[in-house]
């Protein structure tokens, strides 16, 4: 998922389904060195990292469209 997001400090709420719902929740602050946020599920929850790196075959990913 692409979102561009402002600068700021933004809170993931992420969910992952699985054979049990794992939720976790990570604070990121957005700024003009933050160009890339990776959100992964591990064994027991969900990991989140700043990364700066764009994913192998990044040309096959989509813009998510703007929901205000």
């Amino acid at each position: 998922m692409i979102i561009d997001l402002s600068n700021g400090i933004y809170e993931f709420n992420v969910l992952h389904l699985d054979m049990v719902n794992m939720r976790s929740n990570h604070s990121v602050s957005v700024n003009e060195n933050t160009k890339v946020i990776r959100i992964e599920p591990t064994i027991t929850s969900n990991k989140l990292t700043v990364t700066n790196v764009l994913p192998q075959n990044f040309e096959k990913y989509n813009n998510r469209a703007n929901r205000k």
